[in-house]
This record gives C-alpha cells, sequence and structure tokens, in this order.
C-alpha cells in the first residue's frame, strides 16, 4: 500500500483500487492500493476525512503497516475515487507545521524540548519540559515574535526520506522527514504545507504549567483568520454604536466595562448592605404560630433567600424572592412540616430538592407572593 499524503500532501482526489474489503465487529473496513488519508495514530495530528466513491469514510487506523478505512457501508473490491476533506486536511497542515516552528524555535533558542503536541477541534497545544530559570512568559513572547518573522520569511519546508528504518509502526518502512532551514530537522510522518509563510500566522491563547511542564495554546492559520473576522465584527458593533472606527471602538467598549466593573464593585458593597439590614429586619418578623417560632415572608427584591438568614434560631423558615428563589428550613422535621415538603416536591411548578430539614429551590412560574400565601394557608392547615 502506498501512502500517498506522505508523498503529495496537497492532492485531493485520486483513483486507485480497493485491494481488500472485510467486516470487523459489526464495523465494515477496506484497504486500498493507494491512499490520501491519514490515520489516527499516537501523535497529535487527527486523522482525515473524507469519501471513497462517495461513501463516507468514519475512522481510518493504521495497523500492520497498513492504512484500513472504515467505511460506513460495505464496498466491493475493484476501482474507487477517493476524496478529501480539504479544509480539514490544510487546517491540519497548518496547525501540524506551526507547532514544527513553536518547537524548534523553543529548542534551538532555550534547549527546551517538546513532550506533546495535539490539534484539537478549536485549539493546538504543545507541551514543552522543564523551563528551568526561564520566566514562561517572556520566552513565548519572544518565541512567537521570532514565530512569525519566519513565517513571513516564507521559507521552504522539504521532505525527505532517512535511511534509517521504522521498526515500530511500518515494519521496516522508511522514515520521513520535515526539515525547515535555519530552524527545525524531525522525523514525521504527519502533513505539512510546502512554505512557512501559508501557516499565516501564530497566536499564543494561553499559557499553563503541569507537573513540571508547560502546555503553549495556538492558533495558526486559518484558525487565526477566523478569529480575526469575528474580532472585527464584534468591533465593528461597537464602532458603530459610538459612531467612530474600529480601535476606537474597542477603546470606547474597553472603557465601558471598565465603568461597569466600577459599578459592579459599588453594587457588591450596596447589596451587602442591604443584606445585613434586611437580616436585622427578618429578626422581627419572627412570630410564635402555636408554640413555635416562624418566619414565613416573601421578599420583593432579587437576593439570594439563603443569604437573609437571620442568626437568630426559629422553628420554621419559609422565604421566597421576586424570581421565585426559595429557601425553607425547620429545626424541628415535624409531621406536618414534612408533608407539606412532600406537596412541595410535587409541585410541577417546582424545581429543586433538599434533606429531611433543608429544600431550596425555584418556582418557574409566580405570582411568587400568591405562592407564598397559598404555602402558608397549606401550613396552617396541616398543623
Amino acid at each position: 500500500m502506498q501512502k500517498s499524503y506522505l508523498l503529495w500532501p496537497y492532492l485531493k482526489e485520486l483513483h486507485t483500487e480497493v485491494t481488500r474489503s472485510f467486516k470487523e465487529e459489526d464495523a465494515y473496513y477496506v484497504e486500498l492500493e493507494r491512499t490520501l488519508f491519514y490515520p489516527h495514530l499516537s501523535g497529535g495530528q487527527p486523522e482525515d476525512h473524507g469519501t471513497i466513491d462517495g461513501i463516507r469514510v468514519l475512522h481510518v487506523r493504521e495497523k500492520d503497516g497498513c492504512i484500513q478505512h472504515q467505511t460506513e457501508e460495505e464496498m466491493p473490491l475493484g476501482d474507487v475515487d477517493i476524496s478529501l476533506d480539504w479544509k480539514r486536511r490544510y487546517d491540519h497542515m497548518q496547525q501540524h507545521t506551526a507547532q514544527h516552528i513553536l518547537s524548534g524555535l523553543f529548542a534551538r533558542m532555550f534547549s527546551v524540548q517538546t513532550v506533546g503536541f495535539m490539534i484539537g477541534e478549536t485549539h493546538s497545544t504543545v507541551d514543552f519540559d522543564a523551563l528551568g530559570r526561564h520566566n514562561a512568559e517572556e520566552l513565548v513572547n519572544t518565541v512567537c515574535r521570532l514565530a512569525n518573522r519566519l513565517i513571513a520569511a516564507a521559507l521552504p519546508i522539504h521532505r525527505s526520506f532517512s535511511d534509517k528504518k521504522d521498526t515500530v509502526k511500518g515494519k521496516g518502512a522508511p522514515v520521513r522527514r520535515i526539515h525547515i532551514p535555519t530552524l527545525d530537522t524531525t522525523d514525521c510522518g504527519g502533513t505539512h504545507v510546502a512554505n512557512t509563510a501559508e501557516v499565516g500566522f501564530i497566536r499564543i491563547v494561553k499559557t499553563q504549567k503541569d507537573r513540571g511542564h508547560l502546555r503553549v495554546t495556538y492558533l495558526a492559520g486559518g484558525r487565526c483568520m477566523q478569529e480575526y473576522l469575528q474580532l472585527v465584527e464584534r468591533a465593528g458593533v461597537w464602532a458603530e454604536r459610538y459612531n467612530t472606527g474600529l480601535i476606537e471602538g474597542f477603546a470606547r467598549a474597553e472603557q465601558r466595562l471598565s465603568d461597569l466593573q466600577a459599578l459592579e464593585e459599588e453594587n457588591k458593597e450596596l447589596r451587602q448592605r442591604v443584606t445585613r439590614s434586611l437580616r436585622e429586619e427578618l429578626k422581627q418578623e419572627i412570630r410564635s404560630f402555636r408554640g413555635y417560632k416562624v418566619l414565613w415572608r416573601y421578599l420583593p427584591i432579587a437576593l439570594k433567600p439563603s443569604d437573609l438568614v437571620p442568626d437568630t434560631k426559629v422553628d420554621l423558615l419559609f422565604l421566597l424572592n421576586r424570581e421565585g428563589s426559595l429557601y425553607a428550613k425547620t429545626e424541628k422535621p415535624m409531621q406536618s412540616v414534612l408533608l407539606l415538603m412532600q406537596e412541595l416536591k410535587s409541585d410541577p411548578n417546582f424545581k429543586g430538592g433538599g434533606s429531611a430539614t433543608e429544600w431550596h429551590g425555584r418556582f418557574t412560574e409566580g405570582p411568587y407572593d400568591e405562592i407564598a400565601k397559598t404555602y402558608w394557608s397549606r401550613m396552617e392547615a396541616l398543623w
């Protein structure tokens, strides 16, 4: 079997032949004389998607040196035309080459080696070993700037086969090598672009340390462009709102965010003051009912009822706010209270739960002040 993706990564369609067709655990597989499909391996590049004679390929694996394609239905032996999901393949080529650029710079400049790599659905990650004395943020910023200079330099990316053999995966097959001039030479069986310029741009999204390693999450190529277009679209909304340019629109939005954060701090302080005041007020509303201390109240505010519980103990507590949030508690799980809670749990308008002595949840529809009155009437009847 010829692995054509190693030789011609830009080939999108190919006429070939099904040389073997078989079924394994309710799944259909075929082997081809030549294939464009990159398989799912232990490395970080995902498998290719596409079709064989219009039949969808569900999964691609390598077994005993052969590429096996799981298809949506059984296929006969004979000539076929295969077609790649090119958008997916080219995205993987951009992400994978970007990883080689980042890894090459980390190794050449700081002697930091790559220990892991993964292309995800939306972001890609590279894991590096111990940084030693290097500051992670400064190191990553330096590497990112240089990476984009190398991309702009439009360096050719060479593919070749080394003399050594891969005795594990390919039964003695030659190992394919990727070479980026002045930067990186690595054994790699993945697919890559032909020139660094095709990577377009690399943006480091975030970094995080884990078990002595540094994980770098990045975007490259079309993913960067997609993010850029989304940012421009959002910036355009602010620019139109303030009747200004895109950059000024961002500046206005940042100022608005800063103002909102200041208001949130003020609001937080006010809520704390109101909460303390209401707790004291609710203390005064505790009443005696048939020998028990009871606090039963509808609150025409949005504060969480559980935050308003006074520090004075009561035998029965029922607090319901204007958004339908309920907090109820009893110090003495009396039969009448337990019966009421059973009614509450079976109420289709109530979503929540709790224990034998404490309940919390939310009524989905109001009016909530009337609900508080209705349940108090039921409590009186059951008591």
